[in-house]
């Protein structure tokens, strides 16, 4: 009966032994890991408007979380790939040479990616983890430099838009123009009104007038839709910046992991428990029985 426990717990003790030990061999033979850190700043094209007697913008949690996924996106990690041919980088280290696909390298990329806001601010952390510590800086500021391309590239085809837009309303704006002017003319011949509207004007001279401030209403609309191109055109010859880099990411000196004191911790209780398991077994199936005296 005694011989059965201490087998049951010899076998008990060489499991958890094995349990606890081979986590503790994987942290002290795995390759250290870094964490290189880079931070921006992104600006909305519309600022919220500041509360009564307060001169800080209000927070806007949406904000930020729709910039999250911006810079998780396609879009700029695929522009950190190409940038850092990080397919061919990594294909070198993990399939012998092959390169990878593209979006392969994006999804190992969003593997190593973390983004974490700073408090009370509209700041983001952008902080890539890596092997290499100088290649871990160099991806957190590639996919900076990457977010911030795409966002002045997307408020850039907003803005062409915009003017193509304005464009073809002041086509048609310049179309109705004429063809008011031209009835104007046609008026003036048929009907032979003063040069000066009268403050009681002759009922058969109404549609010469009316059509006169029509024409006067479509130039004053004229105006104002010129003086909007020139403001839209004017912004998109000197952009406002969309977002900047508030610190770029350097190479970490210090490792963050893994934990190798907690490896020798481990793999020391784990050897300690195998042999502890090992003597109960040994003592249980291997040692002589007590004869009992008759």
């Amino acid at each position: 009966m005694k011989s059965n426990w201490a087998k049951r717990w010899g076998i008990i003790l060489i499991l958890l032994g094995f349990a606890i030990g081979i986590p503790g061999v994987w942290l002290l033979i795995a390759h250290d890991r870094y964490q290189a850190t880079t931070r921006i700043k992104p600006f909305r094209e519309f600022p919220d408007p500041a509360p009564p007697g307060d001169g800080n913008a209000i927070y806007d949690p949406y904000f930020i979380q729709t910039e999250y996924e911006v810079i998780k996106s396609e879009a700029v990690l695929g522009r950190t790939v190409e940038a850092l041919h990080l397919d061919m980088e990594w294909g070198k280290r993990y399939t012998n040479g092959r390169n990878l696909e593209k979006r392969d390298a994006i999804e190992l990329l969003r593997q190593c990616l973390s983004l974490h806001p700073i408090r009370g601010t509209n700041l983001i952390e952008i902080s890539v983890i890596g092997e290499d510590a100088k290649e871990a800086a160099n991806i957190a500021n590639a996919i900076a430099e990457s977010y911030l391309d795409n966002r002045l590239e997307a408020k850039n085809r907003l803005v062409t838009s915009g003017i193509d837009a304005l464009k073809e309303e002041q086509q048609a704006l310049e179309q109705q123009i004429k063809e008011k002017q031209t009835e104007i003319d046609r008026l003036k011949t048929e009907l032979n009104p003063p040069d000066v509207a009268p403050e009681q004007p002759d009922p058969k001279f109404q549609p010469y007038w009316e059509a006169k401030e029509k024409l006067k209403r479509l130039n004053h609309f004229r105006e104002i839709l010129s003086k909007k191109n020139l403001e839209i055109s004017d912004q998109n010859r000197s952009p406002s910046p969309m977002a900047s880099v508030v610190d770029v990411a350097k190479p970490p000196i210090t490792p963050i992991g893994p934990n190798r004191m907690l490896g020798k911790i481990l793999l020391g209780a784990g050897v300690l428990l195998i042999l502890s398991g090992a003597r109960l077994l040994w003592r249980a199936i291997f040692a002589a029985p007590v004869e009992v005296a008759a």
